[in-house]
């Protein structure tokens, strides 16, 4: 949130616990221009001009917050970090404020909401009543956001609305966005280094290569190790090549790997080596990977909201956009 105008800047919604992946995607996102995005949500009526780089940023004290992948993508960027001390929820106040307006204008009249408490919810059966995809649930936030929010007069705002007020700030100073957007996904993506071997980078398993990494290796120093950026997709990764001051996209070598997800590709390792056998054999942990996503097609037609909530995590993407099942 642009704490000026309130303007909602991004947001993100997925099953799994908070990570510095998502923490790096949510802020990918809130740089971004939002045409993009609003365009797979056809229902949302009005434009969403919140984009470009903040000078700084103010997170809570998560521990995701602190990881060092977020401290240097942001430092890559420029964006100065300044954690508020430890439990002082008022100096985020207009964020907290934000989410109880969300969860009383919107949020607990959605069919399925736990509401704020055990007391409030009641006899409520929210299981029973939850009807809403991953997908659905960000759409009709999305909407709510962009055509009720934004342009709700608030009185915080001298009872402007966030879209008037934000329009009046970048009048008088403009958005600055990154040089090259393209090179924002790998900018914020988690970083390593690694050798540059003839055939490439090794990963655990796995083996990235193209013809314009022959060139780089021949310019580094002995034993000079590359800067790698990856994200959760198995497909692809970028390696930085320091004498152009540019990042070369590099595919893995292996097709079979394009479209896999890197957590549960981890997961299907540590299954691999807890049976004794050879963890980096990409044909194993393949397989395993398999016999997890068969595992989460039955996990979804269980009646346990716990075990379909579990499975939920492994069938969608980082984003949540592949996951059907009902919530």
């Amino acid at each position: 949130m642009d704490r000026a105008s309130r303007m909602v800047m991004a947001f993100l919604i997925h099953l799994g616990a908070p990570n510095t992946e998502s923490v790096l995607r949510v802020i990918e996102r809130a740089i971004r221009p939002k045409q993009e995005w609003l365009s797979r949500f056809p229902e949302v009526l009005n434009a969403w001009p919140a984009q470009g780089l903040p000078s700084r940023l103010v997170p809570d004290n998560a521990a995701e917050f602190h990881a060092g992948n977020v401290y240097l993508a942001f430092n890559d960027l420029g964006i100065e970090l300044m954690y508020p001390r430890a439990r002082g929820p008022e100096m985020k106040g207009a964020v907290e404020r934000f989410f109880k307006t969300l969860n009383l204008d919107l949020i607990h009249c959605l069919p399925g909401t736990t509401f704020s408490n055990v007391k409030e919810r009641g006899d409520y059966p929210s299981e029973e009543l939850a009807c809403l995809t991953l997908h659905k649930l960000e759409s009709i936030i999305l909407k709510w956001i962009v055509d009720c929010y934004h342009i709700k007069p608030h009185r915080g705002l001298k009872n402007k609305t966030p879209m008037q007020v934000w329009k009046d700030g970048i009048s008088q100073r403009p958005i600055h966005l990154p040089t090259d957007l393209d090179e924002l996904e790998c900018i914020l993506s988690m970083r390593d280094k690694k050798m540059l071997q003839h055939y490439g980078v090794d990963f655990p398993g796995l083996r990235y290569n193209t013809p314009e990494l022959g060139p780089l290796r021949q310019r580094l120093e002995p034993n000079e190790k590359v800067d790698v950026r990856y994200r959760d997709e198995l497909g692809f990764i970028w390696v930085f090549d320091k004498f152009r001051k540019h990042f070369l996209k590099v595919a893995c070598t292996n097709k079979d790997a394009i479209g896999l997800s890197r957590d549960i590709y981890d997961q299907a390792r540590a299954l691999v080596r807890k049976e004794g056998r050879n963890a980096d054999d990409f044909g194993l942990a393949h397989k395993a990977y398999q016999q997890i996503m068969a595992s989460v097609e039955t996990e979804k037609q269980s009646q346990k909201l716990r075990v379909r909530r579990n499975a939920a995590k492994n069938a969608m993407d980082k984003e949540g956009h592949q996951a059907q099942e009902f919530l």
